[in-house]
């Protein structure tokens, strides 16, 4: 990537989201136009990738034509909006088609300014857009001049080759304007328009989601972005990179602590980072890091961007127009969320003689500083927030500040210690997610999971020697096909008043299937419990694990039929011999860090697992080692299952991989269809599968007998509105669909393109 345009990392290196950038440039650059909606909590990175794709689009002209702009909460009147918007347009319009990128960071523009800037026949359709602006802006209509503008970029993608990628960060502001006293829903017409241009839209994700109405089109088409938090070893990285570029020394275990103790979060980060480099200290040291986190906590930039936050948010939904004063009883409603789940309705009564109570709570709950669920109030997840309300709600209640800055102090740095515990073992649950999704029917030696008899086999043997024994073992273990794995909090277990034992377990649960057969009696759920302790578990630490992951499996079990249970406990350093006997007794697996990192070094190469079907459940009647039926749940996303089916057979007859992702997504849009009408009569969804050198046909339907049941009605487009049959037409050569007695069954045809055998 060249020199930054929009973006503000440097030397383009940017934080780990090429996943997400290949996936808006394709969606940018693609066969038609497309809408994406790119989701993520707050300070996560979205503004960063919007101008990341902004400068990747700009650098390859060829391809499209990036438009990107952020509205203001000052500029949402409708003159200030339309003349930001267009202005924004024409620059970055000029800027791509001159290839002049300074044009970009031109400030202070004037409608004459920019007449001077388009001085040849080539530039027509810009003075035309501004001609239209100058005689709509002194008309009154509001809405009409809003429409006018932001109709510009459909004009501009009539006169251009290139195709129009327009950018709206911040997006969720374009449905606060007011026109006439009145909301004007700006961006969520935008969205109705027919798909002349690609959009990108980002912004807080709960207003985002609360405020867009899709219709069953729109939502067919909206391609969805969720932005995961970024890993360890990525930020590690960010973090040195700025302290590089601030001169701020950086010890590896403060970096780590920082991120940990600030939840990832780019604006905290930044802000200790910024603050160093201006005070001239280090992050060296956890006293360091944790005298200037309470400094910025207090009466530095994190306590000013909180302070601001809540100021606007009390001015704007203040009965009053002094409500801003009344922003300490915001301080106390966030404060109090995190000791209980306050009513929405208690606090309504509270709060109803200063503020509109329905917008505030909803303004804070986008901003995610409190959660609103089932008609109650929860805290806010962020750690910093939390931080930050309990020492102002002590300056509300007048303790000195020099007490406040002693306790928060003191608190934190006697946390430390635990805070980079949880960092470790943050790193550990997110290698061992990772490790569990390759989980997929391999045979494993079973000394990687029985940590005794790995000790009694290799415990003085070099490294080659350990991988070179545990490809001749033969008592071996079966990997099951693991479809999930999350981090999960282990329940209280014991007295209610019992203190959790040291050093702490984690948790983090994999559900799959045995021999890939997904049915219940091949279900299988695995708890694995990791500990990042520097000395080996011993036996008293047994019996507490042992309750707390007894009352998980309950919690598992409950309300379904008992799937098998897998109990594995990870060490960093080990157990001792008779923890380990004790973990045997009770029924776990166990294992270091090192069988850890060789069953991540091994399991590619592992041989798979016998098994007694090909993928999936009851297979019956086979015709031919190409032709045979399968039935799977209804919902619960099994039609995964189906699809690798299909795939497995289009791909053994020679079909191309694009070819293969059509078949798969028309399969999977035709279980979803049969499932959204309604119940099958046992549960199930039936499919047919047949292969052959020239196509793949697949019927599904929702009974056995239907899909032999001979008549019925065929329906060349679907009145109810439930198949959609453009959708798999675009994706199927041949699509057949029978309303039958109780039913429908749809058949998808897909031929082998020409040239391939």
């Amino acid at each position: 990537m060249g020199k930054p345009v929009l973006s503000r990392v440097a030397g383009g290196a940017f934080l780990d989201r090429r996943a997400q950038l290949d996936k808006l440039c394709r969606a940018a650059t693609g066969p038609g136009p497309r809408t994406v909606l790119v989701l993520g909590p707050p300070q996560s990175g979205k503004t960063e990738l919007l101008r990341t794709t902004f400068d990747l689009l700009f650098g390859r002209a060829h391809l499209a034509l990036p438009v990107c702009f952020q509205p203001h909460r000052e500029q949402l009147s409708p003159e200030k909006l339309a003349r930001s918007f267009l202005f924004t347009l024409i620059q970055q319009y000029l800027a791509f088609i001159r290839r002049q990128p300074e044009l970009i960071a031109a400030t202070e523009l004037t409608t004459g300014s920019l007449y001077s800037l388009l001085s040849g026949d080539e530039d027509n359709a810009l003075r035309a857009l501004l001609d239209g602006y100058e005689m709509r802006l002194g008309s009154g209509n509001q809405e009409g001049l809003l429409r006018y503008v932001f109709d510009a970029p459909l004009r501009l993608a009539a006169q251009t080759p290139h195709r129009l990628v327009l950018m709206f960060d911040d997006a969720q502001l374009l449905n606060q304007v007011c026109t006439g006293g009145q909301t004007f829903p700006l961006l969520n017409e935008k969205l109705q328009e027919p798909p002349a241009i690609s959009l990108v839209i980002t912004g807080l994700q709960r207003a985002l989601l609360d405020q867009l109405s899709f219709g069953r089109e729109l939502l067919s088409e909206l391609w969805f972005d969720w932005l995961e938090p970024l890993d360890l070893p990525t930020l590690q990285a960010l973090l040195d990179q700025w302290c590089a570029q601030a001169g701020v020394s950086l010890d590896h275990e403060t970096g780590r602590l920082a991120i940990q103790q600030l939840d990832g979060n780019l604006l905290y980060l930044r802000a200790l980072v910024t603050a160093a480099a201006e005070r001239q200290a280090g992050l060296g040291g956890v006293i360091e890091f944790e005298r200037l986190y309470v400094n910025e906590l207090l009466r530095g930039r994190i306590a000013h961007h909180f302070s601001t936050l809540l100021r606007r948010i009390a001015r704007e939904t203040a009965i009053s127009p002094r409500g801003e004063r009344a922003a300490t009883e915001i301080v106390s409603l966030c404060y109090e969320a995190i000791e209980s789940r306050a009513p929405v309705e208690e606090a309504g009564q509270r709060l109803g003689r200063s503020f509109h109570t329905d917008r505030l709570l909803t303004e804070l709950h986008h901003h995610e500083l409190i959660t609103l669920l089932d008609d109650h109030i929860l805290p806010a997840e962020d750690p910093v927030f939390r931080d930050w309300l309990s020492a102002t709600q002590q300056r509300f209640a007048g303790v000195p500040v020099s007490r406040i800055t002693l306790d928060l102090l003191s608190r934190r740095i006697k946390a430390a210690p635990q805070t980079l515990v949880r960092s470790e073992l943050r790193s550990l649950q997110s290698r061992l997610i990772d490790l569990l999704a390759r989980f997929d029917r391999q045979s494993i030696a079973r000394s990687l999971v029985v940590q005794d008899e790995f000790l009694a086999r290799y415990g003085s043997a070099s490294y080659s020697q350990i991988f070179t024994g545990l490809s001749q073992e033969t008592e071996r273990i079966a990997l099951p096909q693991i479809i999930y794995a999350a981090e999960t909090p282990l329940p209280a277990a014991g007295n209610a008043g019992t203190p959790q034992p040291q050093p702490p377990w984690s948790c983090i649960i994999a559900y799959g299937f045995d021999e890939a057969i997904c049915d219940n009696d091949h279900e299988t759920i695995w708890m694995i419990a990791l500990n990042s302790s520097p000395a080996a578990i011993t036996e008293s630490c047994v019996a507490a694990l042992d309750e707390y992951s007894g009352k998980f499996g309950e919690s598992c079990e409950a309300g379904r039929s008992a799937p098998r249970v897998v109990r594995w406990a990870i060490s960093r350093m080990g157990f001792t011999a008779e923890a380990v006997i004790a973990l045997r007794e009770r029924g776990f697996l166990t294992s270091d860090y090192l069988q850890l990192d060789l069953l991540a070094e091994t399991l590619d190469s592992a041989p798979r697992a016998e098994r007694a079907t090909a993928i999936s459940v009851e297979i019956r009647r086979p015709e031919t080692r190409h032709d045979f039926d399968l039935a799977i749940p209804l919902g619960e996303d099994r039609e995964i299952i189906a699809a690798r089916v299909a795939e497995q057979m289009a791909r053994s007859a020679g079909f191309a991989p694009e070819e293969l992702n059509q078949l798969k997504t028309a399969l999977i849009e035709a279980c979803l269809s049969l499932s959204a009408i309604g119940p099958t009569p046992d549960g199930r969804l039936y499919q047919r599968f047949h292969a052959d050198h020239e196509r793949v046909t697949i019927s599904v339907a929702s009974s056995a007998a239907a899909l032999n049941q001979p008549g019925g009605v065929l329906l060349e487009n679907d009145p109810e509105g439930v198949w959609r049959m453009n959708v798999l037409r675009s994706l199927v050569d041949e699509v057949t669909l029978t309303r039958l007695v109780g039913g429908f069954r749809v058949t998808l045809t897909k031929r082998k393109s020409a040239g391939r055998s």
